[in-house]
């Protein structure tokens, strides 16, 4: 007994004709450059902004902030940076200067395609004792752009929630 269909191949043909799908191969994507990717990411936004470094919160400057509720506090360990994910390992960080360029991370870590996240790199201790060790951890600032997707107009509790599977 054999389970070989010898129209198989015919078969095959038709249905993808019936269900209107393309009879090629798949092919990997091509990968980009990460400079190109993050300006077709960001759309026509000021590239300035990115280069914002954050202010440090006192009670001067928190008289100056009106209406609180429409401002983000948080408790930050390093620099902002900003990653790039182009596929699975392809991760590139940048730090938000005009002159400087993107450097692939030497993290071992996956990021989904054509999303942009603002992070910052921090040392954390793992394990006790003997056996404790330092291991660099991304902390996820904001979520900009996710599987192409702009989230930049949600709101965080959102964007947290859409990016708590990275």
């Amino acid at each position: 007994m054999t389970l070989s269909e010898p129209r198989q191949a015919e078969i095959q043909k038709e249905c993808l004709q019936l269900w209107e799908i393309p009879d090629q191969a798949r092919v990997a994507p091509s990968s980009s450059d990460p400079k190109s990717k993050f300006f077709e990411l960001i759309r026509g936004t000021e590239i300035d902004i990115f280069s914002y470094k954050p202010i440090l919160l006192t009670s001067k400057t928190l008289e100056k902030i009106h209406p609180v509720f429409d401002h983000c506090c948080m408790v930050s360990g390093s620099e902002q940076k900003f990653l790039i994910g182009l596929g699975k390992s392809q991760i590139y960080t940048w730090d938000g200067c005009q002159s400087d360029h993107w450097v692939k991370l030497d993290l071992k870590t996956e990021l989904p395609w054509d999303t942009l996240l603002s992070v910052e790199i921090v040392h954390e201790l793992k394990g006790e004792g003997k056996a404790q060790r330092k291991i660099s951890a991304i902390h996820i600032l904001d979520v900009l752009v996710l599987n192409g997707t702009d989230l930049r107009e949600q709101h965080l509790n959102c964007k947290f929630s859409l990016s708590r599977n990275l």
